[in-house]
C-alpha cells in the first residue's frame, strides 16, 4: 500500500512563522517586565517582603516600686500575659482563632478585633489560659503571648488611699500627656502615690525586630531595644505604724493621720472604708465600679486629706494662742462658767450643765469648757480667730503630696457677707471659738495645727516622698522638709498650750489616752452633727518633752472625742514609741 504525506502549505507555513514572532515579542515583554520590577522597583519590593516577615514587638517597661522608709515594698510587679494576633492571610477570620476564644470566655471573633498589624484580644490572662494558647501556637498563625507587667500590691488594702491604683489611660487623660510617651492602653496612675509620682514610677517601653516565617513562628531576634524600668519610690511611711493605725480603726468610718512634728513628714494615714488595691490590677465591671463609688461612703474619698468637719472643741487651741499672742488675757486670767452664756436673744450653753466655775486659760483647755471660749472668742474677734488660724495653715491646702487635698473653710464676717450676703453675729463668733458654726477643716490640717505646737511654731508641709532611686539602687533625688512659716510664738504660749494639752491626757477630758511610761498631751472634740451622730476628735503628741509623733482620730458618727477617739489614739502612741527588743532587729 502505497501511502502519500501531505506537506504544509506555504499559507500554513506562514501562520507558523507568525506564530513564532508573537511569542518571541511575548517572551521579550516578560523578560524586560521582570529586569524593570528587579533592577528598577527592587528595593521597593524587597522592603515589601521584608514587612512580611519582620515583625516589630513591643517590650513593655516595668513600674518603679513602692517601698516603705524602711525598705518594706508596698507596690510591686508580677508578671502578666496578653493574648496577641499577628495579622496575616492565614489567620483572618480563622474559625479556630473563634473556637480558641470562645474557650477563653471571650464572645468574640477574631473579625472583631480592629485590623492591625497585630491587636490584643485577650488582658491579663490566667496562667492555665497561657497554657492553653502555648500547646495552640503550633496550629494557629500568629498566635502569641505578650509578657506585660502587672502591679501587685501585697498589702491588699493596707495603705490604699495613700498608694492608689493604676489602670488603662483613658481619651481625657491622653490629651494632658506628652504624646511620644503615651499611647493607647498604657497603664498610668489614677489615684494616690501612683498618680502623683507618675513622671518618676513610669518607665520607657522598648521592642525588638523579630523575624518570622509564613506561619507567623518566630524564627529569629533581629534586633532589640530594652526596656527602662521606672525609677522606685521611698516613703515616709513606716510599714510598722501603718498596720497599727489600720488596725486601731478596724471597720470604723473616718481617717486617722499620724506625722513626725519636728519635719511634716507622714508615718502613717488610713481612711475607712477603704479597698482592696489589687482589685485593679484585672478590668474592673462597671456593677462594681458603681458599688465602690456610689454615695456619700464612697471607698475612694480619702477622708484624712478630703474629709471637711466641724473641728469642735480641737480648734479651741486657735483663740487660745490667739489670747495669748496679743496679750488679750493674762495666763491667770479667769472666765466664770455657770453653764450657760447669753448671747443677745441666744444662749449658749456649756457640755457640762451645772457649769465649771471661774477658770483660767489652762483650766478652761483641761475642762474643755465652751462656755469660757465662748467668752474666749469674743474678746478675740472673730478676725483675729481667722488670722491666726489660717496662720496656723487652716483655710488653704497643706499642700501634702497626693491629690485630691480639700481646703477647709475658715469663716470672718468679710467672707460670710460676700458668700451668703448677711451680716456677722455675736453668735458667730461664739460657735467659731468652739469649732462649730461655719468652721470646717479637714483631718490633716488639724494634725498640722498640733505638730506646730508640738515643735514650738514651725508649719512644715506634710510630704509621704522621701526619696527616688534608680532602678539600680541610685539615689535620683532626696526630698527635705519644706517650711510653710515660722510662727514665732512666744516661748510662754507655746508652755502654757503644752502644759494645759498635758492636763487634758492626765487628769482631763483625754484621759483615755494616757500611756504607760510616756507623756501624752492631747486634746479631745466632739463636734455636732445635723445629719446624724457626733463625729469624735482625739489629737495628740508625744513624748511632750521631746515630741516624735503626732496623731490625730477623726471618727464619723461616733460620739464623744474623749470615749471614741483618745483611746485610739493612746493605743498608736503606745505601740509606735515601744522600744524595739534586740530579737526583733
Amino acid at each position: 500500500m502505497k501511502v502519500i504525506y501531505n506537506l504544509p502549505g506555504e499559507k500554513f507555513q506562514k501562520r507558523l512563522s507568525n506564530t513564532g514572532k508573537i511569542l518571541i515579542v511575548l517572551f521579550a515583554i516578560l523578560t524586560a517586565r521582570l529586569w524593570y520590577l528587579q533592577t528598577i522597583h527592587g528595593p521597593k519590593y524587597s522592603a515589601l517582603s521584608q514587612k512580611n516577615s519582620i515583625r516589630l514587638m513591643g517590650l513593655r517597661s516595668s513600674r518603679g516600686e513602692i517601698a516603705d522608709r524602711n525598705g518594706i515594698v508596698m507596690a510591686a510587679n508580677q508578671p502578666g500575659f496578653n493574648v496577641m494576633v499577628f495579622r496575616s492571610k492565614r489567620n483572618a477570620n480563622n474559625a479556630q482563632f473563634n473556637k480558641l476564644f470562645a474557650s477563653l470566655g471571650m464572645n468574640k471573633k477574631l473579625s472583631d478585633f480592629p485590623m492591625k498589624r497585630f491587636s490584643v484580644v485577650k488582658k491579663n490572662a490566667k496562667w492555665e489560659e497561657v497554657c492553653r494558647i502555648e500547646e495552640k501556637k503550633s496550629e494557629l498563625p500568629g498566635l502569641g503571648i505578650e509578657i506585660q507587667p502587672k502591679r501587685y500590691y501585697p498589702g491588699g488594702q493596707t495603705a490604699a488611699h495613700i498608694l492608689g491604683y493604676v489602670g488603662e489611660i483613658s481619651g481625657k487623660e491622653m490629651k494632658n500627656m506628652p504624646a511620644e510617651n503615651y499611647h493607647t492602653g498604657d497603664i498610668i496612675g489614677k489615684f494616690g502615690i501612683e498618680r502623683s509620682s507618675e513622671q518618676w514610677l513610669r518607665g520607657i517601653d522598648g521592642g525588638k525586630q523579630v523575624l518570622v516565617n509564613a506561619k507567623g513562628h518566630q524564627i529569629e531576634t533581629l534586633g532589640c531595644k530594652e526596656p527602662v524600668p521606672g525609677s522606685n519610690i521611698s516613703l515616709t511611711i513606716d510599714y510598722k505604724i501603718q498596720k497599727i493605725v489600720e488596725e486601731a480603726i478596724g471597720n470604723k468610718r473616718g481617717s486617722i493621720v499620724v506625722m513626725d512634728p519636728r519635719n511634716g513628714k507622714i508615718l502613717g494615714m488610713t481612711s475607712r472604708p477603704a479597698f482592696d488595691l489589687n482589685i485593679f490590677t484585672r478590668p474592673i465591671s462597671i456593677e462594681k465600679w458603681k458599688k465602690l463609688n456610689t454615695g456619700k461612703h464612697s471607698v475612694f474619698t480619702n477622708r484624712a486629706i478630703q474629709g471637711e468637719y466641724p473641728p469642735a472643741s480641737t480648734f479651741k487651741v486657735v483663740p487660745a494662742i490667739a489670747a495669748l499672742e496679743e496679750e488679750l488675757i493674762e495666763p491667770g486670767s479667769t472666765f466664770t462658767c455657770p453653764g450657760s452664756y447669753q448671747v443677745g436673744n441666744r444662749t449658749f450653753r456649756c457640755w457640762k450643765r451645772s457649769g465649771h466655775g471661774a477658770l483660767n486659760i489652762t483650766e478652761g483647755i483641761v475642762n474643755s469648757c465652751d462656755v469660757f471660749f465662748y467668752q474666749l472668742g469674743r474678746r478675740v474677734g472673730p478676725e483675729k480667730m481667722a488670722l491666726y488660724a489660717k496662720k496656723l495653715g487652716l483655710n488653704d491646702p497643706t499642700g501634702i503630696d497626693i491629690p485630691g487635698e480639700k481646703r477647709g473653710l475658715i469663716p470672718d464676717p468679710n467672707w460670710k457677707k460676700t458668700k451668703l450676703g448677711t451680716s456677722w453675729y455675736p453668735g458667730d463668733t461664739a460657735n467659731m471659738s468652739i469649732g462649730q458654726g461655719y468652721v470646717l477643716t479637714t483631718p490633716i490640717q488639724m494634725a498640722n495645727v498640733f505638730c506646730t505646737i508640738a515643735n514650738g511654731g514651725t508649719l512644715y508641709k506634710p510630704y509621704m516622698v522621701k526619696s527616688i532611686l534608680a532602678a539600680d539602687g541610685k539615689l535620683i533625688k532626696e526630698i527635705s522638709p519644706h517650711i510653710i512659716r515660722e510662727l514665732h510664738l512666744k516661748p510662754q504660749t507655746i508652755k502654757i498650750l503644752t502644759d494645759a494639752l498635758s492636763s487634758v491626757v492626765s487628769r482631763g477630758t483625754g484621759y483615755k489616752a494616757k500611756v504607760k511610761g510616756i507623756k501624752v498631751a492631747g486634746k479631745t472634740g466632739t463636734a455636732e452633727n445635723p445629719h446624724g451622730a457626733d463625729h469624735a476628735w482625739f489629737i495628740g503628741f508625744a513624748p511632750v518633752d521631746e515630741p516624735e509623733i503626732c496623731v490625730c482620730v477623726m471618727l464619723e458618727n461616733a460620739g464623744h472625742g474623749s470615749s471614741a477617739a483618745a483611746p485610739l489614739c493612746g493605743r498608736i502612741i503606745k505601740e509606735a514609741l515601744k522600744p524595739v527588743k534586740k530579737h526583733q532587729l
